[in-house]
């Protein structure tokens, strides 16, 4: 993964409402989420890119005086971690090391 950003928040507080959320399915494996909510936040930019990983992506973060718009651009499959590979079509995913294991 890598995640370059910074940001300021306002330390009094628990604000967090959702404005907006739009998915589009761009392809098969393919995906766009455009979000805004409304938090504490003063000043943010974020930029993160990750693969080998469910929903592996790139993310976009921009935050200015109690707004935040967050891009997404993502693949919507699952990561198989025994076989370094996207799950194919039709395999379960039960056993991903990823998830915590159930009682």
């Amino acid at each position: 993964m890598f995640d370059i950003g910074f940001g300021i928040e306002w330390p009094w507080g628990h604000r967090w409402d959702v404005l907006v959320t739009k998915s589009w399915s761009l392809t098969t494996n393919k995906a766009l989420d455009i979000n805004v909510y409304r938090n504490l936040v003063l000043l943010e930019a974020r930029f993160e890119v990750c693969h080998a990983q469910d929903h592996a992506g790139a993310t976009v973060w921009l935050g200015l005086l109690g707004f935040n718009l967050e891009i997404k651009f993502y693949d919507k499959r699952h990561w198989n971690y025994d076989a370094d590979r996207w799950y194919l079509p039709g395999e379960e995913f039960l056993d991903d090391p990823a998830e915590p294991d159930s009682l």
